[in-house]
């Protein structure tokens, strides 16, 4: 498999994620649709690193993944 089609997998995953972050909202569980939606934030970033060349992440924190990824992302460093 090749980096961006590793990357997809995993943003294929943070969209499953963020889906089920919104049936449990509706359903009211808060607690529940805000793991799913960490989870699909930091999915979707690996996802994009994976893309870019990455091999391997050792991180789950969002804000680490977030600024890794201004290496490669100019909007980001932008903001």
């Amino acid at each position: 498999m090749g980096n961006l089609e590793e990357g997809l997998r995993w943003v294929d995953q943070a969209e499953a994620d963020l889906k089920t972050s919104r049936d449990c909202l509706k359903d009211g569980n808060y607690y529940a649709s805000a793991f799913f939606a960490q989870q699909s934030a930091e999915k979707s970033l690996e996802g994009s690193l994976y893309s870019k060349g990455y091999r391997a992440i050792i991180t789950s924190s969002v804000l680490d993944l977030l600024i890794e990824s201004t290496k490669f992302e100019k909007f980001l460093k932008d903001s």
